[in-house]
């Protein structure tokens, strides 16, 4: 998966997973340079917990670009 496109994560996988993995996925969405609206959006999580859960998480300039480019963002 790359951060082209929105991630998509099926809901049968994501219930049968635990708090850890789900925080796992959440972070490697982030390293891999999705938004935190492309990740809530994705997981139905509350922006709040995404950004708490990647707050030490620092993009690149490249994936920041790549995420203004993709959702219209400055």
């Amino acid at each position: 998966m790359d951060a082209t496109t929105s991630p998509a994560i099926d809901p049968t996988r994501w219930n049968d997973m635990g708090a850890v993995d789900r925080r796992q996925l959440v972070r490697g969405l982030r390293t891999l340079g999705f938004s935190y609206s492309e990740i809530t959006e994705a997981t139905a999580l509350p922006r709040s917990t995404v950004a708490t859960w990647c707050s030490d998480i620092t993009l690149t300039r490249s994936q920041q670009s790549a995420i203004e480019h993709r959702t219209g963002a400055t």
